[in-house]
C-alpha cells in the first residue's frame, strides 16, 4: 500500500490480497451543496471517516463516521485503481447500530457500525471478509495477541493520504454486542476510523478501526462478526442491479353482457269447436 505511514512494498511488489484491500478501501465525505469532495481543498473540509467495499455497491463503516453530520446521506470516494483518478458516488446510510448520535460527551457505543448503499451501481473491488481468534498460542505456550494490518485515510496537513501499518491486539473490552477489541503498538491518525483491520498472512478483513487513544499508540476495533446484530430488516441483502421488471400484462377485455327478456307466457284459449258434417 502506499501513503505516510506505509510499512509494505512498492504497490507492483505487495500480495494480490493486500492491493485488493487498498482499492477497497474508500472515503466517506458529509455532502454539502456546491463542494466536490475529490477536490484537495474541498475534500479535507468534508472528510468524515474511512470504510470499504463489503460487497457490490454496500460499503462498511462505523457508525459515528457515516452519521457525523446528522443525515442519512454521503459522498463515497474510492480510486478504483490505488494512486489513480477518484471517483465520486452518492450513498444512503441503510442501517447503522447505534442508529442515532449519542448526547453530548458520550462516545459511541459499540457495535458502532453502518452499511452505506450506493445510490448509483458502479464498478469497484471488494475485500474477504473472515473472523479471527482473539489470541493466538506462540511456540512456547505463551499467550501473545496477534499481529493485524489496517489501512484507512487521514488529513495530513492540507490533502488526504492514505495510512496503513500493523497493530497487536492486546484484549478486549467488554462482552457480545458491546465488544472491542483493544489494539496497541501503532498510531491510529484522525480519519482511519471505519478502516479495515486485515489479517497481513491472509490478506481477509477481520475488524474495522472504532476509536484511537490520544496520548498513546494504538485504539479500538470492532469484529466483523459484528454484523450479525445490525437489523436484519433494516438491512436487505446487497444486490448488484435491480430485478427486471415483469413484462406488463394487458387487461383482459370482458364480453358486454347481453340483457335476456322473458317472454310473458299466454294461456292457451278456448279450441274451436267444428262442426261434424251428416252423413
Amino acid at each position: 500500500m502506499t501513503g505516510e505511514g506505509a510499512t509494505g512494498a512498492a504497490l507492483g511488489d505487495e500480495p494480490p490480497l493486500e492491493h485488493l484491500i487498498a482499492a477497497a478501501t474508500v472515503r466517506i465525505h458529509g455532502r454539502r451543496p456546491g463542494y466536490d469532495p475529490s477536490g484537495p481543498d474541498e475534500g479535507v473540509r468534508t472528510f468524515l471517516g474511512s470504510g470499504f467495499f463489503v460487497a457490490p455497491n454496500w460499503v462498511l463503516t462505523c457508525a459515528h463516521v457515516a452519521l457525523a453530520e446528522g443525515g442519512g446521506h454521503v459522498d463515497v470516494v474510492h480510486e478504483p485503481e490505488p494512486g489513480g483518478p477518484p471517483a465520486v458516488v452518492p450513498g444512503e446510510v441503510a442501517v447503522a447500530l447505534p442508529g442515532t448520535p449519542p448526547r453530548p460527551g458520550d462516545g459511541w457505543a459499540a457495535p458502532d457500525l453502518a452499511l452505506i448503499r450506493l445510490r448509483k451501481p458502479t464498478e469497484h473491488a471488494c475485500v474477504h471478509l473472515a473472523e479471527q481468534p482473539l489470541t493466538d498460542h506462540g511456540p512456547g505456550g505463551g499467550r501473545s495477541g496477534p499481529l493485524l494490518g489496517f489501512a484507512g485515510w487521514f488529513r495530513a496537513g492540507r490533502r488526504l493520504s492514505r495510512y496503513d501499518g500493523t497493530v497487536t491486539v492486546l484484549g478486549r473490552i467488554g462482552w457480545g454486542a458491546d465488544e472491542e477489541l483493544r489494539l496497541g503498538d501503532d498510531d491510529l491518525p484522525d480519519g482511519v476510523s471505519g478502516g479495515p483491520v486485515f489479517d497481513p498472512h491472509r490478506g481477509e478483513v477481520v475488524a474495522l478501526v472504532k476509536s484511537r487513544r490520544t496520548r498513546e499508540q494504538g485504539g479500538t476495533a470492532v469484529r466483523t462478526g459484528q454484523l450479525r446484530h445490525l437489523p436484519v430488516s433494516l438491512a436487505p441483502p446487497p444486490a448488484a442491479a435491480p430485478a427486471p421488471a415483469a413484462p406488463a400484462r394487458t387487461p383482459r377485455r370482458t364480453p358486454p353482457r347481453t340483457t335476456l327478456r322473458r317472454t310473458p307466457r299466454t294461456r292457451p284459449g278456448p279450441r274451436p269447436r267444428t262442426r261434424r258434417r251428416a252423413r
